[in-house]
């Protein structure tokens, strides 16, 4: 197991930003909402968990209208949202939604979009050259020009899982390929998804080195997974390197909107409520949801905002949409907050587990 060292603490230091609107790393400065939610795009595409269709195109870009509107920049894809022959459809639904964005919004006033795109490990990609080229043809979907200062946007690719649990030869190619994309131009930084604090380091240190930014590390994290173990330790190494962290799936899957999401999703829920400790949670979010004149979903997003990451929640209905960012500035009392860590160190049953999460 690899070990965190103080040294590499102090090694990169000189990444960590001055400015608290900064996006990680990164020079990209964030409107005032920029940081307090991102737009997630997994179900865009995904037939299995979402039960999508192409008839839902029109209510996607509508969503992604709205989100725009109401000052998300930051939206998380990746190429392989989309089951089967839909590889790529997030993106390329964010691309014909901020192509339809320029047309009928104030595009000059608005902030830059921010597209952070996770590239999928698949495990032939064995060179660095094999997975830049994953990077340029999910840039190419997005909508980019040749180089990143020719584009009005930003476009961060990610590191969508690292393989070192199960074939750490490949890490180093897939770093490289993503700083590659760095130093040619082609993007403003680059992103990494479930890294727990010794692989965060261990990657922020060999980026460190060629002077390539990281935006953000994307961990699960919601009132029904395991922040203790899988978020705590990759957060406090984050806060210390500058690098932010993104709580992804931070309505549980649609389990904490407070009814029976469809498919396979509505058995966690259901599993939720047959376990006392979960019926008790969801009850408590309804709760205070009341309470405070807010969606039980704002009360969800808002305890993962409070822990210090950025909520990233999907949606693809204007109406969902809303209803997520009902209250940006809803910030979770002491009482409230102390009700729920009772009710949440109740839970026997949890969401399941990443399993390419790293140490």
């Amino acid at each position: 197991m690899w070990v965190i060292v103080l040294t590499s603490l102090a090694t990169l230091a000189a990444f960590i930003p001055t400015d608290s609107l900064r996006l990680g790393q990164t020079n990209i400065i964030l409107p005032e909402t920029g940081k307090k939610s991102a737009l997630g795009t997994w179900s865009w595409g995904n037939r299995l968990l979402y039960g999508y269709s192409n008839e839902r195109d029109e209510a996607i870009i509508a969503t992604y209208l709205e989100a725009r509107r109401n000052g998300i920049c930051m939206f998380d894809t990746g190429d392989s949202y989309g089951t089967g022959g839909l590889q790529g459809n997030a993106e390329r639904l964010l691309r014909e939604g901020e192509e339809r964005f320029k047309i009928v919004e104030d595009f000059y006033s608005a902030p830059p979009a921010i597209f952070i795109a996770k590239i999928a490990v698949y495990p032939w990609l064995l060179s660095a050259d094999s997975y830049y080229q994953k990077i340029l043809q999910s840039r190419e979907r997005l909508g980019f020009g040749e180089g990143e200062a020719d584009n009005a946007n930003h476009f961060i690719p990610s590191m969508h899982w690292s393989p070192r649990n199960y074939a750490p030869w490949q890490v180093k190619p897939i770093l490289e390929g993503l700083a590659t994309a760095f130093e040619e131009g082609l993007c403003s930084g680059i992103g990494v998804s479930n890294l727990g604090p010794n692989e965060l380091l261990i990657c922020a240190d060999f980026f460190q080195k060629r002077d390539v930014p990281i935006a953000a590390n994307q961990i699960q994290c919601s009132l029904v997974s395991n922040f203790e173990a899988d978020v705590e330790g990759a957060l406090a190494v984050g806060l210390d390197i500058g690098v932010d962290t993104l709580g992804y799936s931070c309505l549980g899957l649609g389990v904490l909107g407070g009814n029976r999401p469809g498919g396979l999703r509505g058995s966690f829920f259901e599993a939720l409520q047959g376990d006392p400790g979960g019926k008790i949670l969801l009850e408590e979010v309804r709760k205070i949801g009341e309470e405070n004149g807010v969606p039980t979903t704002v009360v969800a997003i808002a305890w993962v905002r409070k822990r210090g990451l950025i909520p990233l929640f999907g949606a693809r209905g204007v109406t969902q949409l809303k209803e997520n960012i009902a209250d940006f500035d809803f910030v979770l009392g002491i009482d409230a907050e102390e009700r729920l860590e009772k009710c949440r160190k109740k839970l026997t049953k949890m969401a399941v587990r990443n399993a390419f999460m790293t140490q």
